[in-house]
């Protein structure tokens, strides 16, 4: 009703406060506020709209909004609700009118300047530079913009890199992408030349050659031009969790319904469930503290997470609700846990340096049985050979010995030189294989279905995973230098 008594009969006022409902952050400049406006004009066709009948517009409704003053000295205008936002999103003239279009035309109608042609991004407001790839991921085209080199230079990566976040892996995994990630964790120039210089070099150490090559193209002519660059410049971290406060202690991962996810145990700290779609950290794990290891597992269609610590008992929690189920019934002063399934039985096997090792159902937090010869084992994990579910262990002299895990009994040793630290399994295609570590460096990989060598690593190395990356196996090796690489046993190279 107010707008109406303000209005001068072209919904000019309505329309213009339903454009401040897209904009994102602090709000938006007036040449942005105007082409969402003129577009939505379009969609009803309330004819012409020009950046001053805009502006006359948000001088009538200034009520409604909050304004700021961006960094160029150009205004920024939103509304002061969210409530209102999505209200006016939802029926920018009305009621009875609800919003026929969607997110995307919107954002791509802001992407474009009003004579249809390209934004030069060199010279467009700090609002593109920080909200364009937002609007781009909407509007269904950051592909495009993160292969505008032109963008890349000019955007502001405190707002745009967070954006990838929202996206999809296609986008996140990109050239563009990686390049904007790893820009962030670096302090570059902001004079755009230099800036164009630092990408074009560091797109060079990326293997980004089609990508170097544009950004080469932006650079003043007769100036130093890098063809080809030493070093290998690391892809960046796909996601970064915020809040963890302390260092991890163990770290494992799940699903929960559709949404993967990853827990964590710190010093000092409740294990945290955090959401690997959008990094929130939805809740901690109850009466948590103190816990040393963790791991994953499905009990009756429920998502699970089993922890151990050397100060507590094992307990079993509800990954959906963060709730404690149970406890494991002796499990106090263990220092590692995994889980498997045994003949249909979902299981925990737990190990500890003053305890044999033991096998738990996770169902209803039984002791089951005991691993044979199993005293003192620093390292557990569990796999499945020949339709079998086995574990892995490290004994206290280094050794490494496999256990049925349905019977408990000893299925023998796994034959290595040198004492082993840690152990971890896998699948490398359809055979399974464990990778063990050593005191001093190097690794060793077996297959367990033959308990026979499968591989030999030297170097400075102190832990290993085995994944697949796009159907290729990997492994991936944590060096004592900090370094992290990958391995691709099936070329034989990194």
């Amino acid at each position: 009703m107010d707008l109406g008594v303000r209005d001068t009969g072209s919904n000019l006022n309505r329309l213009t406060l339903s454009a401040l409902s897209w904009v994102k952050g602090e709000g938006a400049p007036l040449d942005i506020v105007g082409r969402i406006a003129r577009y939505l004009a379009q969609v009803y066709e309330n004819g012409p709209v020009e950046d001053r009948d805009v502006l006359d517009a948000l001088d009538r409704t200034s009520f409604y909004q909050r304004r700021s003053i961006d960094a160029d000295g150009g205004t920024l205008y939103r509304l002061f609700h969210q409530g209102l936002a999505d209200y006016l999103k939802r029926y920018p003239l009305g009621s009875e009118d609800p919003f026929l279009k969607s997110e995307a035309d919107v954002s791509l109608a802001i992407l474009r300047t009003t004579l249809g042609g390209e934004i030069i991004w060199l010279g467009s407001s700090p609002y593109l530079r920080r909200h364009a790839l937002e609007h781009a991921i909407e509007a269904k085209s950051a592909l495009e913009l993160l292969g505008n080199p032109e963008f890349l230079i000019a955007a502001d990566l405190r707002s745009a890199v967070p954006a990838l976040d929202r996206a999809s892996s296609k986008i996140r995994t990109s050239n563009g992408a990686e390049l904007l990630v790893a820009a962030s964790t670096r302090r570059i120039p902001e004079d755009p030349g230099q800036r164009c210089l630092w990408m074009a070099v560091a797109a060079r150490q990326m293997g980004c050659s089609i990508l170097a090559d544009e950004l080469v193209a932006q650079l003043p002519k007769g100036g130093f031009v890098p063809v080809w660059a030493s070093g290998r410049l690391v892809r960046g971290p796909r996601r970064v969790l915020q809040g963890q406060g302390s260092p991890l202690r163990a770290i494992s991962h799940a699903r929960v319904d559709t949404t993967p996810v990853v827990i964590t145990a710190g010093d000092n700290q409740h294990v945290n469930v955090w959401s690997l779609d959008d990094r929130k950290r939805p809740y901690t794990l109850a009466s948590s503290l103190g816990i040393s290891s963790i791991a994953s597992a499905v009990v009756s269609g429920v998502s699970v997470a089993v922890g151990v610590g050397t100060d507590r008992p094992g307990m079993v929690w509800d990954l959906a609700t963060g709730a404690e189920l149970r406890t494991l019934q002796g499990a106090s002063g263990l220092s590692r846990i995994a889980t498997s399934v045994a003949n249909g039985v979902p299981v925990a096997v737990g190990v500890g340096t003053d305890w044999p090792g033991m096998v738990w159902d996770l169902a209803t937090g039984a002791e089951l049985r005991t691993l044979q010869g199993g005293n003192g084992l620093s390292r557990i994990a569990t796999s499945v050979v020949n339709g079998a579910a086995v574990a892995v262990g490290v004994g206290p002299s280094g050794s490494v010995e496999v256990w049925d895990l349905l019977s408990g009994k000893s299925l023998g040793l796994l034959q290595h030189r040198q004492p082993a630290v840690t152990v971890t399994t896998g699948m490398y295609g359809t055979t399974p294989v464990a990778l063990a570590t050593y005191a001093d460096g190097g690794l060793i990989g077996w297959n367990l279905k033959q308990a026979s060598y499968w591989i030999g690593l030297a170097g400075a190395i102190s832990a290993a995973a085995i994944s697949e990356v796009d159907g290729e196996t990997v492994i991936v090796i944590g060096s004592q230098d900090g370094t992290v690489r990958i391995w691709l046993p099936s070329r034989g190279e990194r």
